[in-house]
């Protein structure tokens, strides 16, 4: 008789919308099969589980689930420091390993952040590095032993993808995509998938398995799409993980939760063996890939091992790219940055306005290597309004029948992405003209960028920190550089939400407009204590190189 007992989840994970029976029998039968793969010595006790707190993240180290050297290991160091220690033979990768394995399912009790785990073939992988170097001398390469998490979408070879619905999960993809094929030959190991919304296009992670919860805070969301890499780095079950942005996928989980993430222009990191599914926006709006993490330089590391490869020789879609090894010092000039209070549609919430007052108050005093200049981008409102147009120009009769070939409930979020969306496809005329309403749109939104004569801006990465569940209905901050296809870099700041703050002036945000009117209800009914507040740094589309030099330069200064 099989074992009938699951793994404890935190209950808000499993706050979802029902569908069919048959539906919430597959459902059933996957959270089942996660758990199998779990063993016990991971489980929390269900007490924890389902007493936590609103902020879980001091639970993991409180657990005794993990060892002294496991939690030195998860928590000390980022992507190229832990190489370093491998390969000066401080650690094993299979000690590395093993501690990244138990804390990812410990975050995954407290959070709902995994869809797939698989600790016997991350670890079996690890003693081959350790092996490899012990007998050569030699790293396998620049990721020698590295555990790196990959969002569910992404084909792992021997693992389940799916494109955001139960009817489209594949039980094993049959080849890594090429993105998986470059890390794994630089000597990566791979040992979780994590969760994704449905139709990964949402600003939230709620999935046909579970929902993921912010862990500074379980009544608000992680953010979306790549939550579940979010929610396990902020709990550092990872150090680095593989998202994808179109809207601001990398971008606001990683704000959301205070990690860092960079969404680089398109046509450099590879999307290349990765599915499209029912999404259509390729057409006209570029996705595109890249890290996210705990730091600055895990970035540049994970760029650098990329580009290095060499990809555009095996897609010859992509652009020959080359990045430095270091940024230290790069950007010796006086950078003008750009600086946005608002966008001119919505007023942040409080706690926004406050880091982007702490960073002023800062770099203000940095004269010297900052001239700060107030910066409002071209017609936010409009700009949007145009890329919900565009993601689904073949209509919305392919998703709906994803949803019912599942037995799958829509979800709200859902709905609000198909806002400008019609049911039947755009003819080749009518996406000729989007086409061209866009080009309009981003030449006329940089004849008012190049007025300002800025190397970089300077922004936030949402209207408020993480939002309540099912609440993401407002992009704007990440969205707007999508249809630019301009690179832009999510960090941490000291600030944190009391959920006590209050506008500066309530009454000038509603009257803003419909949607910043809003925010501010959603404000005033939320609980946002302790959620993480970062910022963006944005640049012009393929100058993602300038932006990481100045954002050393920035965060030099913001740091000391």
């Amino acid at each position: 008789m099989s074992d009938l007992k699951i793994i404890p989840i935190n209950p808000k994970a499993l706050d979802l919308p029902s569908g069919t029976a048959s539906f919430e029998e597959r459902r059933a039968i996957l959270r089942k099969e996660l758990s199998d793969k779990i063993p016990r010595s991971r489980w929390l006790d269900e007490k924890v589980v389902s007493n936590a707190p609103k902020d879980v993240t001091a639970i993991i180290g409180e657990s005794g689930l993990l060892t002294e050297e496991e939690i030195a290991i998860t928590e000390k160091y980022d992507a190229p420091t832990l190489v370093k220690q491998m390969i000066e033979g401080k650690l094993t990768s299979v000690d590395v390993t093993t501690a990244f394995c138990k804390r990812a399912v410990i975050a995954h009790q407290l959070t709902g952040c995994l869809v797939d785990y698989f600790e016997e073939e991350a670890l079996e992988a690890a003693l081959k590095a350790d092996q490899h170097l012990k007998q050569t001398g030699k790293p396998l390469g620049p990721l020698h032993g590295l555990p790196i998490s990959v969002k569910d979408h992404m084909p792992l070879k021997g693992h389940p993808a799916s494109t955001g619905f139960l009817s489209t999960r594949e039980e094993k993809s049959k080849e890594d995509c090429l993105l998986i094929s470059i890390l794994r030959k630089a000597g990566a190991i791979f040992y979780v998938k994590t969760n994704q919304p449905q139709a990964i296009m949402h600003l939230e992670c709620t999935s046909f398995m579970f929902r993921t919860l912010n862990p500074f805070n379980t009544t608000l969301s992680a953010g979306g799409s790549t939550g579940g890499e979010a929610a396990l780095i902020a709990l550092r079950g990872s150090i680095l993980g593989l998202g994808t942005d179109i809207g601001g996928s990398i971008r606001g989980p990683s704000a959301f939760c205070g990690i860092w993430g960079f969404k680089p222009s398109s046509q450099i990191v590879p999307l290349t063996g990765m599915p499209v599914g029912v999404l259509s926006a390729p057409i006209s709006i570029a996705c595109c890939g890249g890290p996210m993490t705990v730091s600055l330089e895990g970035i540049n590391y994970f760029m650098k091992v990329i580009l290095d490869a060499k990809p555009e020789l095996q897609d010859s879609q992509l652009l020959r790219w080359n990045w430095p090894t270091s940024f230290v010092n790069a950007s010796p000039k006086k950078l003008r940055v750009g600086f946005v209070l608002n966008d001119g549609h919505i007023t942040p919430q409080p706690p926004v306005t406050n880091a982007l007052l702490w960073a002023r108050e800062l770099l203000d005093k940095a004269k010297d290597k900052i001239e700060l200049v107030p910066y409002t981008p071209y017609n936010v409102a409009e700009g949007n309004k145009l890329l919900h147009s565009l993601y689904y120009p073949t209509g919305y009769t392919e998703l709906r029948k994803a949803l019912k070939d599942g037995g799958e409930p829509e979800y709200s979020l859902t709905t609000n992405t198909l806002r400008e969306t019609r049911e039947k496809p755009l003819d080749a005329f009518e996406i000729a003209r989007k086409n061209a309403d866009l080009q309009d749109f981003r030449v006329k939104f940089v004849e008012h960028f190049n007025k300002f004569d800025l190397d970089v801006i300077l922004a936030p990465c949402f209207v408020g920190p993480a939002c309540s569940h099912d609440t993401a209905f407002y992009w704007n901050y990440t969205s707007i550089w999508n249809i630019m296809d301009w690179p832009g870099c999510v960090f941490p700041t000291p600030i944190r939400a009391t959920g006590k703050e209050k506008y500066t002036n309530e009454e000038q945000a509603k009257e803003m407009s419909l949607e910043s009117s809003r925010v501010v209800e959603l404000w005033n009914k939320g609980d946002f204590e302790g959620a993480p507040v970062n910022l963006q740094l944005i640049a012009r589309r393929h100058y993602d190189n300038e932006l990481i030099e100045a954002l050393h330069v920035i965060q030099g200064i913001l740091s000391s």
